[in-house]
């Protein structure tokens, strides 16, 4: 019985081991899109002011921004 505890206990702890770098590069993944969505923005708002882009570019870069955005939600559930 105590073997067997002792068992358990090692899964457990690899179970933890594990989650914890889950976790680790689930943070990491989150943290770059959320850089690359802020870059995003900050060129597709530089490119509309310089007047170099236009409407359906536009339009394509906000359709990312959103498609990133529920990537970022669906991985935080």
């Amino acid at each position: 019985l105590n073997s067997n505890f002792e068992k358990l206990n090692e899964i457990l702890k690899q179970i933890n081991s594990n989650s914890v770098e889950l976790d680790k590069k689930l943070s990491n993944f989150l943290s770059t899109q959320l850089n690359t969505q802020s870059s995003m923005l900050q060129l597709t708002n530089q490119l509309t002011e310089n007047g170099l882009i236009d409407k359906k570019t536009k339009k394509i870069f906000e359709n990312l921004d959103k498609g990133i955005k529920q990537l970022i939600s669906k991985n935080k559930k």
